[in-house]
């Protein structure tokens, strides 16, 4: 069905081929086509045989068809055809009453706006997912509404409308699953990020420090040297120069540790800058040159990679 397509190609890591070939198995006439067209790798084609889709469900789709169309068509990157199908969806929804599915294509309109950077339309369209998921009602939709709130609250930010997006981050915190370390860390940093921004800097510190708490326990080394370096920031703001050196230094071991040698290189950079604005211009220098040449290496290294 579109919905396995959908699925498959939305995965975190990218489509399994192997998958898609045993979805095609299973399918017949324009969709195992459309299949064999991704496969085949031939973007033109692929393009036609999703526009072929969409003439056969102007005939005869369901709202939850335009949806999961839409999803294939965002993964591929076609970006104009996945905005036409989610405005399908959402207009097939509106007409049959469907406020779950109306709401999940309000969201995929919102993210798609996000992507753009639209940050007016995105929170547009947040809000009417929202609103119309509050009207499905029901405990499934629990985890669809948080997923709402933290996109909202994300584009709200970057919108510079730090009110709402404190409130949209704060009303997330507490759909997520106590067991959702990873949600958590990351609306508590941004919670950080918000309070920090608003001046808040006793109550950012504590967020941060929450955020790297829990990104200990689940051994995201990255979560917890961003949590680190946003620490540092707070200590800077203060005035406290030992504690932005300790956390810098602890950001770049970490990240060290996890094997990103070019973020834990940027993170030397950031160390760098530190000591600039402290006037230790020797220790600045060295750091500089430390730094440079380790992201000099990464870049050599990718390089390598590629080419070999």
């Amino acid at each position: 069905s579109l919905g396995l397509l959908a699925r498959a190609l939305r995965l975190p890591n990218g489509y399994d081929p192997q998958q898609l070939k045993s979805i095609s198995l299973q399918a017949s006439g324009p969709f195992s086509s459309v299949i064999s067209a991704l496969l085949s790798t031939d973007e033109k084609q692929a393009q036609n045989k999703l526009a072929e889709m969409a003439a056969l469900l102007a005939c005869s789709g369901s709202s939850r068809d335009w949806l999961d169309l839409g999803q294939v068509a965002a993964a591929l990157y076609f970006r104009h055809a996945a905005e036409e199908y989610f405005m399908k969806s959402s207009d097939q929804a509106r007409e049959g009453g469907e406020w779950l599915i109306e709401s999940m294509a309000c969201l995929a309109l919102g993210n798609l706006y996000s992507q753009d950077e639209d940050w007016e339309r995105a929170v547009q369209f947040y809000k009417k997912a929202l609103s119309r998921s509050e009207a499905a009602g029901g405990s499934e939709v629990a985890a669809h509404i948080q997923e709402i709130l933290v996109n909202m609250g994300r584009a709200c930010h970057r919108q510079g409308d730090l009110p709402l997006s404190r409130d949209c981050y704060s009303k997330a915190i507490h759909l997520l699953s106590e067991d959702d370390l990873a949600g958590r860390s990351h609306v508590l940093r941004a919670l950080g990020e918000i309070s920090s921004q608003s001046g808040e800097l006793d109550e950012a510190q504590l967020f941060y420090e929450k955020s790297r708490s829990l990104c200990q326990k689940i051994r995201d080394r990255k979560g917890m040297a961003s949590s680190l370096a946003a620490l540092a920031s707070i200590h800077q703001m203060r005035g406290e120069a030992g504690r932005v050196e300790s956390c810098l230094e602890q950001a770049r071991l970490t990240l060290e540790e996890a094997g990103e040698k070019g973020e834990a290189a940027g993170m030397l950079i950031q160390l760098a800058d530190f000591f600039f604005q402290e006037g230790r211009t020797g220790e600045a220098a060295d750091r500089y040159e430390k730094g440079l040449a380790a992201l000099e290496e990464c870049d050599l290294s990718l390089a390598a990679r590629a080419s070999g």
